[in-house]
């Protein structure tokens, strides 16, 4: 229902801290909440968590719990 499936660039881990660019056009991932997966190398997803795309350039939001 609604679902997508939108590939991010190359994850950077460093400290504990995952980063990560969002899509450049707002129309492949509109502002909101998405369920973000890491998968590995053998297409095995992670457990999800919710991520916020927000619409100010620069802002970060801090996800507990990886």
């Amino acid at each position: 229902m609604s679902q997508r499936y939108v590939r991010l660039g190359q994850l950077n881990q460093k400290s504990g801290t995952v980063t990560l660019a969002a899509p450049k056009n707002g129309a492949t991932a509109p502002p909101g909440y998405y369920m973000l997966f890491v998968v590995n190398a053998s297409g095995v997803p992670s457990v999800s968590r919710f991520v916020r795309v927000a619409t100010e350039f620069g802002q970060r939001t801090k996800l507990g719990g990886w």
